[in-house]
């Protein structure tokens, strides 16, 4: 679990782990979930928020009779001892496995390290905590899988845990255990992933048509962060779950030239978050953030192909979570986590097509405009704008300038549009302002904000992503008068995460059919939530003709798929408010907040970071 900003990222997982370019189209931030993914893709309309006090929810009534309606009740509540920094669950022969998160925000009780609980289900009104794994000093236990296996070296039900490290020595790695007796489980094996990386974050188990069962990693910034970067994906062979064998890595970096920041949408960040593997395991699909989903040929597990991958619209945030596909491999429904929807922004006042905020850095009052709260005025485009002289050393890719760039438009009375490069941001900067500018916004040739700086400390100038700032220069080239406000007390809102459905009939060349996003997880994209909460998806799974997915605090929803064009909730669950006394508070706040959700039969189990366990029955 992630947000989509890399300092929360990168704070998680250490603790546990263009724009359109069409003239029509909005410079706000992006609209996301809310914007076709592609000609001919829906966006659906939810039917209902869900909301309830902890028992059912009816939603989208299909006759007179709500008992007729499809629902979830609840079953039964297990606190898990009322602690919080509940993480995943997986639902298998009638017990429910729970993992363990860490908060940063504690550091006395922010790291547990309870590993992962087992919950006896035989009478699902009564559940009841069996015994605990993975109990490493140190560590977190997000994620866990549990299949039944056959091999000559183990037969039986074997669980996989990914361990990441809150800090220090603390284990990396895949945890195997013999769960086959719940009640007393057994530590097999363990593989590490190596030093230089935060640990495995999310993983599958399967045991594929040869036999062989491999255990597919994700190792997040592996690839940036590790000595010998290897890559984010990970395959390793668990056949013998007491000698694992690792069997291949495969990077973003090394195998397709994509840098930290080289994704797609507004959001650029490249990383390994999510792995899911297909019935027969000949398959792997892996969610790397904002550069989609990757979808690998196993064939030979030591060497995979990469098939194909999807995108995002330029106004997207992106987030790719985690994915579910149906059995037959031509169905995959896309989770995308966007939590953190807030960002500081400027306002573009016109022309109304382009209008909207567009998330940018910045601080204002600040040298050198320290008497300037609040300016606005039509930009001048200026270039480059670097004064004459020797920037090598001064700033990355600083070189020597032996004239000053002359400036295609005159800045006196405007604010300065100025590209990144070259020269500090203050010397261009202290330029415009001397040939009259009142403002300046630079544009970054990332496609994420910045905020100006200086050695002395910030500057009076706002940082906006490379596609937008291209798109504000294809205005002005056009002759259009741009006109901006730059405060530092603006905002701009995004949409929080939502589902995108996926047809992978040509895996080379998945095909956007529709999205989905329930009513609060759509935010006006100036005045922001309605409510407080995290109104993001996060897991989806897919039984049958139907999708269960856990939104944190939109709880539990259910879709009817069976026309993915136009994918119809039908049912929903959201655990009442509350948080226990004793329970580690967290970044992402009170209240429901539902990590993960499993299925099993008419067997619904979620589990609440703040709360526990819920066992749910789903009646149709």
């Amino acid at each position: 679990m992630h947000t989509g900003k890399l300092a929360a990222v990168a704070a998680v997982i250490a603790t546990s782990l263009t724009l359109a370019t069409g003239r029509g189209a909005s410079l706000a931030r992006g609209s996301g979930l809310s914007a076709n993914l592609a000609a001919g893709a829906a966006q659906v309309a939810p039917a209902s928020d869900g909301t309830g006090n902890g028992a059912s929810s009816p939603v989208a009534p299909a006759t007179s009779s709500a008992l007729e309606t499809p629902r979830l009740e609840v079953l039964a509540h297990d606190a898990l001892g009322g602690r919080g920094l509940n993480a995943d669950v997986w639902l298998h022969h009638g017990f429910a496995y729970v993992g363990t998160w860490a908060a940063g925000n504690d550091r006395l009780r922010g790291c547990p390290g309870t590993g992962v609980k087992v919950v006896d289900l035989a009478d699902p009104a009564n559940p009841v905590l069996v015994s605990t794994l993975a109990e490493h000093e140190g560590t977190s236990a997000e994620v866990m899988r549990v299949r039944s296996v056959d091999t000559p070296s183990f037969q039986g039900d074997l669980l996989a845990v990914g361990l990441q490290a809150c800090s220090g020595d603390a284990l990396r790695g895949v945890d195997l255990w013999d769960v086959t007796d719940p009640h007393h489980p057994q530590r097999l094996g363990f593989s590490d992933v190596g030093p230089g990386t935060g640990g495995v974050h999310e993983l599958d188990l399967v045991q594929r048509t040869d036999g062989r069962v491999l255990a597919l990693l994700t190792v997040p910034f592996s690839e940036a962060s590790q000595a010998d970067h290897l890559g984010d994906f990970r395959i390793v062979d668990v056949t013998d779950p007491r000698a694992p064998v690792p069997l291949a890595d495969w990077g973003a970096r090394a195998n397709l030239g994509l840098g930290q920041y080289d994704g797609q949408g507004i959001d650029t960040l490249v990383y390994a978050h999510g792995a899911h593997a297909s019935p027969d395991g000949m398959r792997a699909y892996v969610s790397y953030w904002d550069a989609g989903v990757m979808i690998f040929d196993l064939t030979d597990p030591s060497a995979p192909v990469l098939l194909g991958r999807t995108s995002f619209p330029p106004d997207a945030e992106g987030n790719a979570h985690s994915v579910d596909v149906t059995p037959d491999g031509r169905l995959m429904i896309e989770g995308d986590e966007v939590l953190d929807i807030e960002s500081h922004a400027l306002r573009v006042d016109s022309p109304a097509e382009i209008a909207g905020m567009v998330p940018a850095g910045g601080t204002l009052p600040a040298p050198p405009w320290g008497d300037t709260p609040t300016v606005s005025g039509q930009l001048a485009y200026l270039g480059r704008g670097c004064p004459a002289g020797d920037w090598e050393g001064r700033v990355s890719g600083g070189g020597r300038v032996d004239a000053s760039d002359a400036y295609p438009a005159d800045p006196s009375g405007r604010i300065a549009l100025l590209d990144r490069g070259t020269c500090p941001f203050a010397d261009k900067i202290e330029r415009a302002k001397a040939a009259g500018a009142v403002g300046a916004v630079i544009i970054n040739s990332l496609d994420t904000p910045l905020t100006p700086n200086s050695a002395d400390g910030p500057l009076g100038a706002f940082g906006i992503g490379h596609a937008a700032g291209e798109r504000l220069k294809a205005e002005l080239a056009r002759g259009e008068p741009v006109t901006v406000t730059l405060s530092e007390e603006l905002r701009g809102y995004e949409n929080f995460g939502g589902l995108r459905f996926w047809d992978l009939s040509d895996p080379a060349a998945p095909r956007a059919i529709s999205t989905y996003a329930t009513p609060r997880s759509l935010v006006d994209p100036t005045t922001g939530p309605t409510e407080p909460g995290r109104f993001s998806a996060h897991n989806p799974v897919v039984r049958g003709d139907l999708l269960f997915a856990s939104w944190f605090s939109d709880g539990v929803r259910v879709l009817d798929i069976q026309d993915p064009a136009a994918p119809r909730e039908i049912a929903a669950w959201v655990p009442p408010p509350g948080t226990a006394p004793e329970a580690v508070r967290n970044y992402l706040g009170e209240g429901a907040q539902v990590w993960g959700v499993a299925v099993d039969g008419d067997l619904v189990v979620a589990s609440d970071i703040n709360s526990g366990l819920w066992v749910l029955r789903f009646v149709q």
